[in-house]
């Protein structure tokens, strides 16, 4: 799909994409910055942005991000300062903690 198709897409459009297994990128990163950029092209406000961005997190595949994107990047954003927008993002974090905690236990996993 190209960029322009992907910003011309309605929100239930654009979590269908982002929900698909058959999305493939290089780098999920990627992926949240065409969300940014679907979120300046489609709506007029700070508090729409937000307001929409909690609908599209819930699609966001945080736990492929680099740390160091989701601290710089992700968790600094303004978009995602919204209430919900936090608690969704520090669930994945929490996920992903504890899959790397569990898989580096050798008692759990065995």
């Amino acid at each position: 799909m190209k960029k322009g198709d992907f910003l011309s897409l309605s929100i239930e459009g654009v979590k269908v994409v982002l929900d698909s297994d058959a999305l493939m990128v290089t780098y999920e990163e990627e992926v949240f910055q065409i969300v940014l950029d679907w979120l300046e092209v489609n709506c007029r406000t700070a508090e729409q942005k937000q307001e929409v961005a909690v609908e599209v997190v819930e699609v966001i595949r945080f736990p492929w991000m680099t740390g160091d994107f989701l601290v710089d990047v992700v968790s600094t954003n303004p978009h995602m300062q919204s209430e919900a927008c936090q608690v969704r993002f520090f669930q994945w974090i929490i996920v992903v903690f504890l899959g790397k905690v569990y898989e580096s236990t050798p008692a759990l996993t065995t």
